[in-house]
């Protein structure tokens, strides 16, 4: 039931979740409260990928946590965003683990993150971490449409980044899993 965890799988865990405080805290830029532009999406498609969805999932919310507390910001840490980071993680696994890699399975795991976790959970988290974390108002409406305009400008650039990565740095790092 439960995946073994081996030193390789660990070290590639480890440097997944560096990667993604990097492309996320330090690259990622705010747009305004509500919408952030990064590309910490790359590290948790590789975990999901290589690791598969239960190591991609805990690959994904151990960023996620640690992202917070590295970026001094523990005070408005909000459990129902590392919700998101997980869904991300597990999905790419689901999705991309020893699975093809094609336009097509590709097309459908990115839409199906986006419009889940990007266009459906993300506005509604939103909403409440403003209400409840900042106890400010919050227009619902407006950070779903915010959120909606950057999940579709980003639908083309995650489906041609991801095909990137599994087909010219995925072989590269193939010496982190188990497979022979």
């Amino acid at each position: 039931m439960f995946e073994k965890i081996t030193t390789k799988k660990l070290v590639f865990m480890a440097l997944m979740v560096a990667l993604n405080i990097v492309l996320v805290r330090f690259v990622g830029i705010n747009v305004d409260q509500s919408l952030r532009i990064d590309f910490g999406y790359l590290s948790n498609v590789m975990a999901g990928i290589v690791l598969g969805p239960v190591l991609g999932g805990v690959t994904a919310a151990v960023s996620d946590i640690l992202g917070v507390i590295l970026s001094g910001q523990i005070g408005t840490y909000f459990p129902l965003f590392t919700l998101n980071s997980i869904f991300y993680g597990v999905t790419y696994g689901l999705f991309l683990h020893k699975k093809e890699k094609s336009w097509l399975n590709i097309s459908i795991c990115i839409v199906t993150t986006l419009l889940v976790g990007g266009i459906i959970l993300y506005p509604v988290w939103m909403y409440l971490f403003f209400q409840i974390i900042l106890k400010k108002q919050a227009v619902y409406i407006a950070i779903l449409a915010s959120s909606t305009v950057k999940n579709i400008i980003f639908l083309p650039i995650q489906i041609v980044t991801v095909k990137f990565i599994s087909t010219s740095l995925l072989p590269h790092i193939k010496a982190f899993t188990d497979e022979k």
